[in-house]
């Protein structure tokens, strides 16, 4: 059996043809599911809360002036680790598994003790965290050059 290169031509363009069907197809599901049937927009902030999850809100504070520290959640029983950073010293962590969790805050010559949390389905309470200096000043490197 001898193939023409006008089969294998053809046979390559209706692979790419039925991909770029699949492609159109899947773009136009996707606005579906964007725009809905009434042609609404759907937002993050429209949407509740993922059934099951949970979401922590804190505050950081420390001795010296700092930015963007980075919040570690440790979930103690699953052995998974959510990292969050602050903004003006708050933070917020999201779609969190419920279960015990170890909460420690970073920044550059700042840390914290660590601090256990429970998290639960739903908005939990408020946490608030203090930092303290670090042993060694560049025990926390950031990419920000520090003068």
């Amino acid at each position: 059996m001898s193939t023409s290169r006008g089969s294998i031509w053809w046979s390559r363009r209706r692979r790419v043809g039925g991909l770029m069907s699949l492609a159109a197809a899947l773009a136009l599901a996707t606005a579906y599911g964007l725009f809905g049937a009434r042609g609404s927009v759907a937002t993050a902030q429209n949407a509740g809360p993922l059934q099951g999850l949970g979401s922590i809100t804190g505050t950081v504070t420390a001795p010296s002036a700092f930015k963007a520290a980075r919040v570690y959640l440790r979930n103690t029983d699953k052995n998974i680790m959510y990292m969050v950073y602050t903004s003006a010293g708050a933070f917020r962590a999201v779609a969190m598994l419920p279960g015990n969790y170890e909460l420690t805050v970073k920044g550059r010559g700042l840390e914290s003790a660590a601090q256990k949390l429970v998290v639960k389905a739903g908005v939990n309470p408020a946490v608030k965290v203090g930092m303290q200096a670090a042993d060694n000043p560049d025990k926390y490197p950031t990419w920000v050059d520090p003068s």
